[in-house]
């Protein structure tokens, strides 16, 4: 889940956390969910890219690399429990047979994936049967709101109270890809036009609704956010896989950790750093 105008962040999180990680350990593709950016965009603060100037730019990295998924929006609070909807519909184009897991991060969460691939083999092998179990993975919490589809598509959704369900907070989870394609299946169902900070709710919510076997595993240890930073503090050590609420300049530091700097496989002498599109003059 990206903004338009992170054209450092995506650089980094492209050269630095989603490269050069052992294929034997994970298999993965990747891509960033970007929606247009406001056209009030810097008015107040002159020495920032205009609006045209930052979608032009993502359409030149997209060129460049392929890996963005134009969401048909304008950045807003509604829009992503959209990009949420759009890229569980991008996994479910991929028949269930032919990956395990459909992983989805924040922008701000850096992730160690060959070291979320060991922990999920050590801590749960009963999970391991994506393709034909319905599992969800991350760091649970409980609500009871509810949403149905309004019947004017440019309508919120309406929100009702009902049942308690878990639900994974959104800095980070996975589903099974048999669970991906459950969801896809009941896809004109699902609710979507709620606004920003509900739309971790709304996932637990579809699960809860289209797919109640679904068999949860919350991993504090593993998700969370660092010590003094956002309201999932945790401590960083060898169990964390994914540390969230945190800026390109923390990010660079844990990169640059002696301790996981296995995780990733040396850059070949030939291969050309990613730039930013974007600096302040």
């Amino acid at each position: 889940m990206s903004i338009a105008d992170e054209l450092d962040l995506r650089a980094f999180l492209r050269e630095n956390v989603y490269s050069r990680v052992s294929t034997d350990e994970v298999q993965f593709e990747l891509k960033f969910f970007v929606a247009r950016q406001p056209s009030a965009y810097g008015d107040l603060l002159p020495w920032r890219l205009s609006a045209g100037d930052v979608n032009r730019l993502v359409r030149e990295e997209h060129a460049r690399f392929g890996d963005i998924h134009f969401v048909d929006a304008v950045e807003n609070k509604w829009t992503l429990c959209l990009k949420r909807f759009l890229a569980l519909k991008w996994a479910a184009s991929v028949p269930q047979s032919e990956y395990d897991f459909f992983f989805t991060a924040d922008s701000d969460s850096f992730v160690r994936l060959a070291a979320l691939s060991r922990r999920m083999h050590h801590k749960r092998p009963d999970l391991l049967d994506p393709r034909r179990t319905f599992s969800m993975w991350g760091d649970m919490k409980a609500n009871w709101l509810h949403w149905r589809k309004a019947n004017d598509s440019s309508a919120p959704d309406e929100q009702y109270d009902g049942e308690w369900y878990d639900f994974p907070i959104g800095m980070g989870y996975l589903m099974s890809s048999a669970l991906t394609a459950r969801l896809n299946d009941v896809s004109d169902r699902l609710p979507h036009n709620v606004p920003y900070y509900s739309d971790d709710v709304l996932i637990g919510s579809w699960v809860a609704e289209y797919a109640p076997e679904t068999l949860l595993m919350s991993d504090k240890g593993g998700f969370h956010d660092p010590p003094l930073h956002g309201t999932q503090p945790f401590p960083v050590d060898y169990s964390t896989v994914l540390i969230h609420h945190i800026d390109i300049n923390e990010m660079r530091q844990l990169r640059a950790m002696p301790e996981w700097n296995g995780e990733w496989l040396p850059a070949p002498q030939s291969d050309e750093s990613t730039t930013s599109a974007w600096r302040k003059p």
